[in-house]
């Protein structure tokens, strides 16, 4: 229930607005602690700031009537505040009320200043009082002290961390113990393949849970038995790039514990690159860089690479890719770039796949929605680019840009070894 603010309110927080502006800054900590002592009841803040500003009644702005109330001007009302770049670091110079205690904490006198602790570093802060009043007078009987501080401080940008890769993944791969399996694939005249291009996961978002019956419905179709089952991975299978909520390009978004991530990744991939290898002669995995975990993703596909031995893998991190499944020629991209110019890109960087290839697909994500072109004329032989849904469901970027209509689902595309012969989808 909204409080019913009183006369005696109103007038005690003009008056308290009066004697804790500084330099044209409200003190609101120190008026909310007055507030509580004189009235006995807790102040938000938010409430506080509502009821001294102008409020809206009947279409027209009124403004609060407050009393005037005579405060004796004190030096702090001349100090003159400066912020300047120097040699690479910003100095500022305010004057800033505080304790003893907060004047030894770098977060507070960072934000004291305007900086936020997590982007900037403290390098030095050197404080001198500058004005001591008691706020006891005849409208107070309490008798603490306001302190006021001349402060100054040096600050400097954070620096990012460099994260070894390399070290990360030498040390994910000494310690992996890879898997031995057994293929009792028979091979059989006409050779079938499978593609799995599992786009936009982004996990977990969507949970592993969620995923399980998209997992088992994949296993299930291994049993019609694959000379060559080729998986696409990477292609946003996170949410983010990092531990801090980022996507590739450093842009902080929805939250998302990324440990938990790497473990549903697992137990959804795990089990299926297995049962891939008994059922198949050969078994593909090729990472394709998403616009959304290019470095997460990429280390969890060296970190399978380590656990199945006997899965080629190519980890490279080129944006478009080739590989050839028959006289299939198979090509990859996220297709969060260039995807209006994609058949003349794969004519141009991969003429000798082209050449050879009696069929052309390829495949691409991003927007989560399913659409397939076929592009042809009389110089160039058609090549098919399919759009690939997912079954993962929308996240506020994708919900507030209307990417909400369409069918949650993965698509598995079959070929023989010269065209394509069927669509699955899990």
């Amino acid at each position: 229930m909204a409080r019913e603010w009183t006369q005696e309110m109103r007038y005690e927080l003009a008056r308290l607005v009066q004697a804790h502006t500084v330099n044209n800054r409200i003190s609101w900590q120190f008026i909310q602690e007055d507030m509580k002592e004189k009235f006995g009841e807790y102040f938000s803040v938010s409430s506080l700031r509502m009821q001294n500003r102008d409020y809206i009644e009947g279409g027209r702005k009124k403004k609060v009537v407050q009393p005037k109330v005579e405060v004796p001007k004190v030096a702090e009302s001349t100090y003159n505040e400066k912020i300047e770049f120097n040699n690479g670091h910003w100095q500022s110079d305010r004057l800033i009320q505080m304790s003893e205690e907060q004047k030894k904490d770098p977060d507070f006198l960072l934000e004291a200043h305007g900086f936020d602790p997590c982007e900037w570093e403290l390098i030095n802060a050197k404080s001198s009082l500058w004005h001591q009043r008691n706020k006891k007078d005849q409208f107070n009987t309490s008798d603490k002290p306001v302190l006021l501080y001349s402060n100054k401080i040096t600050v400097k940008p954070r620096e990012e961390k460099s994260i070894d890769w390399d070290e990360i993944i030498e040390n994910i791969q000494s310690n992996v113990a890879p898997y031995e399996i057994e293929s009792d694939y028979i091979d059989e005249p006409e050779r079938k393949h499978l593609i799995v291009p599992l786009y936009d996961m982004h996990f977990p978002i969507t949970t592993y849970e969620e995923y399980m019956e998209t997992q088992q419905d994949i296993i299930n179709l291994f049993e019609n038995g694959y000379h060559q089952i080729l998986f696409v991975i990477g292609n946003d299978l996170f949410h983010h790039n990092d531990h801090r909520n980022r996507t590739a390009s450093g842009r902080e978004i929805q939250h998302a514990d990324m440990t938990e991530a790497w473990k549903m990744a697992c137990d959804f991939y795990e089990p299926i690159l297995t049962f891939a290898q008994r059922k198949a002669f050969g078994v593909e995995v090729v990472y394709v860089p998403g616009n959304h975990d290019e470095t997460f993703a990429w280390a969890f596909s060296k970190y399978l690479e380590a656990r199945f031995p006997q899965i080629w893998f190519d980890n490279q991190m080129e944006t478009r890719k080739v590989t050839m499944v028959g006289r299939n020629m198979i090509g990859m991209t996220h297709g969060d770039k260039a995807v209006k110019e994609l058949p003349m890109l794969f004519a141009t960087e991969f003429p000798s796949e082209w050449a050879e290839a009696s069929n052309r697909e390829t495949f691409i994500g991003h927007l989560h929605t399913e659409k397939t072109v076929t592009y042809g004329s009389e110089d160039i032989r058609g090549v098919t680019i399919r759009r690939m849904p997912t079954r993962n469901k929308a996240d506020k970027w994708h919900t507030e840009n209307g990417y909400t209509m369409a069918n949650r689902r993965f698509q598995l595309v079959e070929y023989t070894d010269t065209e394509t012969s069927a669509i699955y989808y899990v």
